[in-house]
């Protein structure tokens, strides 16, 4: 038996109102909300935004590191890279950093989610600022290599 009086009391938000433009959640309230998959949150935490920043930076540390590489007489492994690479440097560029900002943005809107019991998407965005860290660290001990060992082991 439906007791509601009245038409529906919700009111359409125009796309353009400050709470549409800022949002408004800020976190999940309900525990069943957090089980659910489909729900993402209209504002972030700070530590989010630079967690992305740094996966989207690294990005390009990765594709200049690469090229330097590749100058010095490297060879790329990766066969799409190397083919967008041999085609030509700025769309290997402008691919690369699409495609990894893009992912990183799905990720943020779904760091909530658990992937596993304990493990969540938000996991997951430290593991790949991390694996790009160590892959861009990587880099520069091949390009500066002997350099590099000076440095770390002086004679």
């Amino acid at each position: 038996m439906d007791r509601r009086r009245g038409g529906d009391r919700r009111q359409q938000v125009s796309p353009l109102n400050w709470r549409a433009i800022l949002g408004r959640r800020r976190r999940l309230r309900r525990a069943e909300d957090r089980l659910r998959e489909d729900l993402r949150l209209d504002w972030y935490e700070p530590h989010l935004l630079a967690v992305a920043l740094a996966i989207v930076i690294l990005c390009l540390a990765d594709a200049h590191n690469t090229l330097l590489l590749l100058e010095a007489g490297a060879r790329e492994l990766n066969l799409l890279m190397d083919h967008l690479i041999q085609e030509d440097v700025r769309r290997f560029v402008a691919l690369k950093v699409a495609v990894t900002a893009l992912s990183v943005l799905v990720l943020v809107a779904y760091h909530q989610v658990a992937l596993w019991d304990r493990l969540r998407v938000q996991h997951a965005l430290y593991a790949v600022m991390g694996g790009y860290a160590a892959l861009v660290a990587y880099e520069v001990f091949l390009w500066q290599g002997p350099v590099l060992l000076f440095f770390l082991f002086p004679p």
